[in-house]
């Protein structure tokens, strides 16, 4: 790139735009070598090694900028939510806490101390942190939508409705549409529910509400993405296959190296989870793993040819968002779907042998998400993986797993294939 003739910020931000963030990387570290004090870059620089899992070196670099700029609250908000995505809870929230007392109003740092809260489970602070956000920037809607979230947690579904609706377009539907069937609002509920089916809005929850709701007001499932996802599972060996043992060892040592960042999820017990996306990793194995998922995903695609709007509506593009699942002795993974994916699935590179019937099954099933049961019965399929495993299912698709009474571990690798 030739500095001289052009502003290289411009171009940093096409090449940021373009979603090429190793030529990005690549073109700003070369930059900062000669400007290593230009802020505009330093913060971009941060932002890319974010986004390729370098976290330690966009951690240097918003260190630099607070170093450069310490009275800036951008720069300690920012720090504070790279810090709050890998799950280092305490030093997030001091970043936080510094940003505002430099400027008590800043919106940015409101929300995001109140993201913390909420996922210490504190919502009586992050209640009013994100209201003060609300009153200052009515525009904000990840304050609306993380109040309405807590509202809807707390079982407050009328007031998490009401802030949903403010946003005023179908990017909260699904939550809307979420509140509405907890209030037991049937004919609100359908009217909405016709309504996404009328603008062809495609939404994993949105598929798993209607096809609960089914069951539950005993109505015919009419929201076309997958209405039997049940007969939508796809359970392959490949050990025999490119899945060999060496691959499994490889990733086995890359997975348990001490650079890999894990974060708290909420669903898991007794188990941890990576942070970020896995497949960014610049790793030779976890590449070639992901070469492996992409063609399994095309023979997916081919064994449910012509069957439902999910494979007929198949997204052009989209990415592979992957992550590590480490379940340790009794651990489990609670009942829910994959909101933001298509396609979800997983990757078994370390299953226990010895195990009782049951033990470490991946449960899948119409319920989940504390939906009412009543005197409903829902179906479910239990399948018992192995190592080498592989498994693919809708992303509306509950599912959960049973606990392994076993001090070995349990370690996965799942993904979504998610729609750009």
């Amino acid at each position: 790139m030739n500095y001289k003739s052009k502003d290289p910020l411009e171009e940093f931000k096409s090449l940021f735009k373009n979603k090429k963030y190793k030529d990005l990387e690549f073109s700003l570290d070369k930059f900062l070598r000669e400007n290593s004090e230009n802020k505009e870059a330093l913060l971009l620089y941060s932002i890319v090694c974010r986004r390729l899992m370098k976290f330690a070196d966009a951690e240097k670099s918003l260190i630099k900028l607070i170093n450069l700029d310490p009275e800036n609250p951008y720069f300690y908000a920012v720090y504070g939510e790279l810090l709050f995505y890998t799950g280092i809870n305490d030093i997030s929230k001091a970043m936080y806490k510094k940003s505002l007392e430099l400027n008590q109003d800043f919106v940015l740092s409101l929300f995001g101390l109140g993201q913390v809260y909420e996922r210490e489970k504190n919502f009586k602070k992050a209640t009013f942190l994100l209201e003060r956000a609300i009153n200052l920037d009515k525009n904000f809607p990840d304050s609306k939508n993380l109040l309405a979230s807590i509202y809807k947690k707390n079982k407050s579904y009328k007031k998490a409705l009401n802030l949903f609706q403010e946003t005023k377009d179908n990017s909260n539907l699904a939550e809307q549409l979420e509140c509405l069937y907890y209030l037991n609002d049937k004919d609100n509920f359908y009217k909405k529910l016709d309504h996404a089916i009328n603008q062809s809005i495609k939404s994993p929850k949105i598929a798993s509400l209607s096809s609960h709701a089914s069951i539950r007001y005993s109505r015919i499932d009419n929201y076309s993405f997958c209405k039997d996802p049940l007969n939508f599972i796809y359970k392959k060996n490949l050990l025999k296959g490119n899945l060999n043992k060496n691959l499994i060892n490889d990733l086995l040592i890359f997975i348990n190296q001490d650079s890999n960042i894990y974060r708290k999820q909420n669903l898991l017990n007794k188990g941890k989870q990576t942070a970020g996306n896995l497949f960014l990793r610049n790793n030779k194995s976890i590449q070639f793993l992901l070469e492996i998922i992409k063609r399994e995903i095309k023979l997916y695609q081919k064994s449910f040819k012509n069957s439902c709007d999910m494979i007929n509506l198949f997204p052009k593009n989209f990415f592979i968002n992957g992550w590590v699942i480490k379940i340790q002795n009794e651990g489990y993974l609670d009942s829910h779907i994959h909101e933001k994916g298509w396609l979800s699935g997983s990757i078994y590179l370390d299953i226990p042998k010895d195990v009782s019937t049951g033990e470490g099954d991946i449960i899948f099933g119409l319920h989940g998400g504390n939906y009412p049961v009543e005197d409903k019965k829902f179906p479910e399929k239990r399948l018992g993986p192995k190592t080498g495993d592989i498994i693919i299912f809708p992303s509306s698709l509950f599912h959960s797993t049973a606990p392994i009474k076993n001090n070995s571990n349990r370690i996965s690798i799942a993904f979504d294939l998610v729609p750009i």
